[in-house]
């Protein structure tokens, strides 16, 4: 039977002029007789992806609920946990952008504050970077590294989480056509 370990560890990531304490989450676990499993179960061509939506929804909060954990100045200076709300908020634009197809390739604290997710176009030029902020608000901002980025508020209820996932898809699909 596979096993997948989600538990956050912590690992000092230290070099000569500082030493900070990072969350490493891995999701690498380990099949019988020692043989690595994949991070992520491959993507199902033109089947099911209800399996690995799932996977990907329990991975994400899985995350999310460790982060509650953080203690003020986590990242080695002053950086304040993400709050109970930008959790909730991150949480619910997740579980819609998930059964919608958006998955995040990144998703980690914010030293603003709050929840930082990314999202990259298949070609990896094309980057939008969502903060869910302690205080309620979500901004995203979108960059191909060559033009000025843009950053837009987006509301953070049901109708503000389509607008954002229809901008995201549309910029990182851009990227791509």
């Amino acid at each position: 039977m596979n096993s997948v370990n989600f538990s956050p560890r912590f690992h000092d990531d230290s070099n000569k002029t500082a030493s900070r304490t990072v969350l490493d989450f891995s999701t690498e676990g380990q099949r019988e007789g020692g043989t690595k499993i994949a991070k992520d179960p491959p993507r199902p061509e033109g089947g099911d992806v209800s399996v690995f939506r799932l996977f990907n929804q329990n991975m994400f909060f899985s995350k999310l609920f460790a982060y509650r954990r953080l203690p003020h100045g986590w990242d080695g200076y002053l950086a304040p946990p993400p709050s109970d709300r930008a959790i909730v908020t991150a949480s619910a634009f997740l579980v819609t952008a998930t059964k919608k197809g958006i998955v995040p390739t990144r998703l980690k604290p914010s030293v603003e504050g709050g929840i930082g997710a990314t999202f990259k176009s298949s070609d990896r030029t094309r980057k939008v970077f969502v903060e869910f902020f302690n205080n309620g608000e979500v901004f995203a901002l979108f960059s191909d590294g060559v033009a000025e980025p843009v950053s837009l508020g987006f509301q953070p209820d049901p109708e503000g989480f389509v607008r954002l996932m229809d901008s995201v898809r549309e910029y990182t699909d851009a990227g791509t056509a």
